[in-house]
């Protein structure tokens, strides 16, 4: 039986793998389906935070290949692919499967509109995922349908007799106290990484005071005791070590993001930890677009209100470097998706040009650039009905934006 996580809130056929942070979170395999990169780095990279490891493939017909080689015990569907798309995939799998197996599937759309969810039920899909994906729903999901293989919290990162101390046993209030701590470290962390360029030991020093101070305040002791380290090779202005040790503080705040994400799932929180992009933001777009036009892209349209620098951050956990790799990806991308819609256009080939608007829209929502969404959904609309006259307006407002961002991004970078 199908059923919506959500409403249950109160690059050819490589393989990525990450290795998980737990153990036992090897023995579960994923294969994420998805035609969009800057979809996938994502996806894949939120996977990492909460300590699983996957596979991806490009459209249906490689997964397809790839389950006729190997088994899997999840899969994430995206449902409008080339080639072959998510839903015939789907029927395909289930087919192969008759009733001796049965691979949890879990559908991953842009769309969240009436008849979808039968779609994906009449499909044999057991569940569904709205874009821009959160990392909190992924590690519902995952709960959810493997409960016996999901993640181990990670007991050596926190003391959980420390934070019950000092929280009077409030898990509320635990939860707060990590998200603060997170909020302000990682701050930390961005003026220890401009100290170190600048061959700064006394403010290395300072900093890495700060973060063990209050890494150990809140239970925090494996980053208190990397930062109490930092603080004594900067006292002795010996920062060529610093670097690798400030990665490892890194990777431990991400760490502690994905079990801040779990925390709050099991505390039956609201999840609200990767973005507070609203799940349905997207849908409601598209359901809007006959009552309203997208707005006009010019002088009045500021590059802080083209970019979700709040949705970026979160999505990237903090890391400037992931950060700079999702825009370069997302700006190639569109870039060639444009192209080929404006080539597509001119030949009259509306599918292609549905399908290349369908991807703009989707990698603009998750990356965060505000307003490409909207337009690239309702161009997909007219191409899907037939209706071309408006399109190059939208596609050259499209560019417009995408310039913007461009521009944005060699400056910020």
């Amino acid at each position: 039986m199908l059923t919506n996580t959500l409403e249950t809130k109160s690059d050819s056929c490589d393989t990525i793998t990450y290795v998980p942070q737990n153990k036992a979170n090897r023995n579960i395999k994923i294969l994420l389906v998805e035609d969009t990169p800057l979809n996938r780095k994502v996806i894949l990279n939120q996977l990492k935070q909460i300590g699983y490891q996957a596979d991806y493939v490009e459209n249906g017909q490689e997964a397809l290949d790839r389950l006729a080689e190997e088994s899997y015990d999840l899969i994430f569907m995206d449902c409008q692919m080339p080639v072959l798309d998510g839903y015939e995939a789907t029927r395909l799998i289930r087919e192969r499967e008759g009733k001796n197996a049965h691979t949890v599937m879990v559908a991953v759309t842009a769309c969240a509109m009436k008849g979808d969810r039968e779609k994906c039920l009449a499909a044999g899909m057991d569940d569904y995922l709205t874009k821009p994906v959160r990392m909190a729903e992924i590690a519902q999901v995952l709960a959810k349908w493997m409960p016996e293989k999901s993640p181990e919290k990670k007991p050596d990162l926190i003391d959980r007799h420390r934070l019950a101390e000092i929280s009077g046993g409030d898990r509320a209030f635990e939860i707060k106290l990590i998200e603060s701590y997170l909020q302000e470290t990682q701050g930390y962390l961005t003026q220890l990484n401009a100290g170190l360029s600048k061959f700064d030991s006394g403010l290395v020093t300072q900093l890495a005071e700060r973060v063990t101070g209050a890494s150990a305040n809140v239970g925090i002791n494996k980053i208190a005791e990397i930062a109490r380290s930092l603080q004594e090779i900067a006292k002795l202005h010996h920062l060529k070590p610093a670097r690798d040790l400030i990665g490892e503080l890194n990777s431990l705040l991400q760490q502690l993001n994905g079990y801040l994400a779990e925390l709050k799932l099991i505390n039956g929180k609201s999840v609200e930890v990767s973005d507070n992009l609203a799940t349905n933001a997207l849908p409601q777009l598209e359901l809007s677009l006959g009552d309203r036009s997208p707005r006009e892209t010019g002088d009045d349209l500021t590059i802080e209100e083209i970019i979700d620098r709040d949705r970026l951050q979160k999505i990237s956990f903090g890391d400037k470097k992931f950060i700079e790799q999702l825009l370069i990806t997302f700006i190639n991308n569109t870039e060639s998706y444009l192209e080929q819609a404006t080539t597509a256009f001119a030949k009259n080939d509306l599918e292609t040009l549905a399908r290349r608007t369908h991807q703009i829209k989707g990698s603009s929502a998750t990356v965060g650039v505000r307003f490409m969404p909207e337009i690239a959904a309702r161009a997909q609309k007219y191409a899907q009905e037939n209706k071309p006259q408006e399109i190059p307006q939208l596609l050259q407002k499209l560019n417009e934006i995408l310039a913007r961002v461009k521009h944005w991004q060699s400056n910020e970078f």
